[in-house]
């Protein structure tokens, strides 16, 4: 079994086009990383009436895509886990190398940063649970159903991005993956 990994970004201000969590593996990486979830949590407390669009995109380059932004470690989900290759990284509020258009887009969702509210069952309280917070789920049970994939030695990354309507609330990202 490969050693099953998570990066973890909590408490990240939701701004307008702002790469929010990222998986890039560089081209000189050996390990292959296969992305199998992918979830945005509503942790707004203060903001009413946001609704907005997010995206995953895809994208390649030969350097890494961090010129702003901070690192995130890796975690591991068994504590024996092989460590993460060093050109495998995770980050939030990068903001170079990632170009965004249809052509690399793999996903459009709506997301409310709306305050979730004690007592009433709406879109901004249901994006605070799992089932609704997982945004990409590429499923550990059906075989026929390939993650997304950063293969060795090619410069791969993965990224989730805030739409370009509002500068409002925070949330907690996550990305599970496998390297191998």
């Amino acid at each position: 079994m490969a050693d099953t990994w998570r990066y973890y970004a909590p408490t990240v201000s939701w701004t307008a086009n702002k790469n929010l969590l990222d998986i890039w593996n560089g081209a000189s990486s050996s390990k292959t990383i296969s992305v199998y979830r992918m979830f945005v949590f509503n942790l707004a407390t203060t903001v009413t009436g946001v609704l907005d669009f997010a995206y995953i995109y895809r994208f390649t380059d030969s350097s890494a895509p961090a010129t702003t932004g901070s690192a995130i470690t890796g975690y591991a989900h068994r504590s024996n886990n092989t460590a993460l290759n060093a050109n495998t990284l995770g980050g939030t509020g990068y903001t170079a190398n990632i170009t965004k258009t249809a052509a690399n887009m793999l996903r459009r969702f709506l997301f409310a940063s709306n305050e979730a509210v004690a007592g009433t069952l709406n879109y901004s309280g249901l994006e605070t649970l799992v089932p609704f917070a997982m945004v990409w789920d590429s499923g550990y049970s059906d075989a026929s159903t390939q993650p997304l994939t950063c293969v060795a030695g090619a410069a791969t990354g993965y990224v989730v991005v805030a739409g370009a309507g509002h500068s409002a609330g925070t949330t907690d990202l996550e990305i599970e993956f496998t390297s191998a």
